[in-house]
């Protein structure tokens, strides 16, 4: 009966600090999870998918992060960070990869994110429209050529980096 009582104390302290781990992690997104794993195994040929910046022998990660009072600016600061916009709690951010880690150590975090490449798409932005469709006429009472049509802009994102 010792043993059954022992068992079961051990399984849920087990389940509990598995539960907190499945917590901590909760505070990053998928993609800063992924780069940070690549970056603890040295691979560094993984981390071309994300927007990583080389600048003078240094990768710079921007990042989009929530932060909460407990934040420590100055501490940022003494890791290598750039603090970009702050709005409100949102900030961004772009930190050295080598001091990623540490960064994500901080208290203070509520969530943050490796901000994405943005690639304009505007080969296939005629197709995905239907443009042709129109232009022929299909399924409208006459085809449209364009005259007198108001054109709008397609954004291509934001630039994480950007002061405003």
């Amino acid at each position: 009966m010792r043993y059954i009582k022992f068992f079961a104390a051990f399984i849920l302290s087990l389940i509990s600090l598995e539960l907190q781990a499945q917590n901590d992690n909760a505070r990053f997104a998928p993609n800063l999870m992924q780069l940070l794993k690549y970056n603890e195994m040295g691979s560094s040929s993984k981390r071309s998918s994300y927007a990583i910046q080389s600048t003078k022998n240094k990768s710079i990660v921007s990042l989009l992060m929530k932060v909460n009072d407990q934040i420590d600016e100055g501490r940022l600061r003494t890791l290598g960070a750039n603090v970009g916009t702050k709005a409100g709690n949102i900030w961004t951010l772009r930190v050295p990869i080598e001091s990623l880690k540490a960064v994500t150590e901080l208290k203070g975090i509520v969530y943050m994110e490796v901000a994405q490449q943005v690639r304009v798409q505007m080969d296939s932005a005629r197709y995905a429209a239907n443009i042709d469709s129109v232009i022929h006429g299909v399924g409208l009472p006459m085809p449209l050529r364009g005259k007198g049509v108001i054109v709008g802009v397609i954004d291509g994102g934001f630039d994480y980096t950007h002061p405003a």
